[in-house]
């Protein structure tokens, strides 16, 4: 149950993280996105853990970080990369 609820608060931090990141970028249908599918991302990530408790979870990690890194560097045009990807990876799963 620790590990569930581990899993719930890293989603839920790392969704705000993510829209905190496009609201800068003031992209309405990525934050429309996300907005729309918040809940059910975080769903997903503890229904997808507890069915593969044996795979790497928290994989969001490594974007945030190369999110946060493309931000020290002022590198706009590869944080709008990274947010597309994000954002095409989730209308696959959920759209």
């Amino acid at each position: 149950m620790y590990e569930q609820s581990r899993l719930f608060s890293y989603s839920r931090h790392s969704i705000s993280f993510l829209r905190t990141m496009i609201s800068g970028t003031n992209n309405k249908e990525m934050l429309k996105v996300i907005d729309g599918f918040f809940d059910k991302i975080i769903r997903f990530s503890i229904v997808n853990y507890i069915r593969t408790p044996h795979q790497s979870h928290y994989s969001a990690n490594e974007m945030n970080q190369q999110l946060v890194d493309a931000l020290a560097k002022q590198d706009f045009e590869q944080i709008k990369q990274l947010l597309h990807t994000y954002y095409e990876k989730v209308k696959r799963r959920f759209g």
